[in-house]
């Protein structure tokens, strides 16, 4: 039980320090199975605050940042926070319902689809670039964030992705933090149908996000869902899609042993997933609803988090980020992150979307299957 209250604890905080993700802190308890499982779930869902109110995203909570942030622009954060957990709970809801169904079919569903894999993943980078604000700049950054990402496995490191993703997504963020300016918020209920129709669209997506490699982030899958909905029901379907996928991520390496996060890497490291599924899923659940409760019944807490200036904190994580990499890894991790904080400030630049810089998993992953 106190592995699930601290790992709740851990994972919410996580979730709310720009640039700090759960596979950070589970790179160093690997041991400790059932905390990382119970933090990645809370961190699923509180990496949505700094992404609408801090402008920090991460690979999960990318494309929240416009709509979220609009929203509370127009004093509306409140109205995202409602969203976010109720979508959170229902789709759990659904996850839950469904697990045993799921579990029985996944095995057939994937060796169905594995021979269209790495054809599914070309469409979805196709679709990626296709809908992008300018399509050769994405493509460009795809290309770049393939090649560092090829080298970087080529190296290795002990936890690649770590300086990876952390100076392509944290570090650009966090050095070039500034605090926002925040107008008042209102706390307007949605509508319902803005939560739940796009509940069951992302419940989906995530499923079909476990199945494909590289193509786990919400962020690229969501690029899907974006056509023909409102802000609000698009803001509605990430989180959809992390429960989703962060709940059937071990159900897919209980059942085929294919691992789509890096906390679930981690967990299976002292876990038994296959053998211990149920209980597994039970703490990701318990930990998810009490983190949406949370989330949903203290809003009015946590929207002041907006208002602190995070500038300081954000130079003493930026200097943790680089040197954890370097404990964990060594100096060979200084070419990755340099090259990783070169691409990541780019296409923050340019206005490139980041989800570009998710080449780095997706590029050597088609090269694999395709050759």
């Amino acid at each position: 039980m106190l592995d699930l209250i601290f790992g709740m604890v851990a994972g919410i905080l996580c979730g709310l320090i720009p640039g700090l993700h759960s596979n950070t802190v589970a790179a160093l308890v690997e041991n400790e199975g059932y905390f990382i499982v119970a933090m990645f779930a809370a961190q699923i869902l509180f990496s949505f605050i700094p992404a609408i109110f801090f402008s920090v995203p991460d690979e999960t909570t990318v494309l929240s940042v416009l709509p979220g942030q609009r929203m509370a622009a127009r004093g509306e954060g409140l109205k995202a926070l409602r969203i976010i957990a109720s979508s959170a709970l229902l789709t759990l809801l659904l996850s839950v319902l469904l697990y045993r169904v799921i579990l029985s079919s996944y095995p057939m569903l994937f060796s169905t689809l594995e021979p269209y894999i790495p054809y599914l993943v070309l469409l979805v980078v196709i679709v990626l670039i296709a809908k992008s604000k300018n399509p050769i700049l994405y493509a460009l950054f795809f290309l770049a964030a393939g090649i560092v990402g090829k080298e970087t496995l080529k190296l290795g490191l002990d936890d690649p992705f770590l300086p990876l993703f952390s100076s392509m997504f944290a570090l650009p963020m966090l050095i070039f933090y500034k605090k926002g300016k925040v107008v008042e918020q209102k706390d307007e209920a949605p509508e319902p149908k803005s939560v739940i129709f796009p509940s069951l669209m992302g419940f989906l997506l995530g499923i079909f996000a476990v199945i494909l490699p590289g193509v786990s982030s919400p962020a690229q899958v969501a690029t899907f869902a974006s056509i023909g909905l409102s802000e609000y029901s698009y803001l509605a379907t990430l989180p959809s899609i992390a429960v989703s996928n962060g709940f059937y991520s071990f159900v897919s390496m209980a059942t085929v042993e294919k691992a789509r996060a890096g906390a679930v890497v981690y967990a299976s490291k002292s876990i038994d997933i296959a053998e211990n599924i149920d209980h597994v899923l039970l703490y990701f659940s318990i930990s998810m609803a009490v983190a949406a409760l949370i989330l949903y019944f203290s809003r009015k807490m946590l929207i002041k988090l907006a208002g602190i200036d995070l500038k300081p904190f954000a130079v003493a994580l930026s200097i943790y980020l680089v040197a954890i990499s370097l404990f964990i890894n060594g100096s060979a991790s200084l070419p990755v992150i340099a090259g990783g904080f070169a691409l990541g400030t780019l296409a923050n630049l340019t206005k490139t979307e980041k989800t570009s810089l998710m080449g780095a998993v997706i590029f050597p992953t088609l090269g694999r299957m395709l050759v």
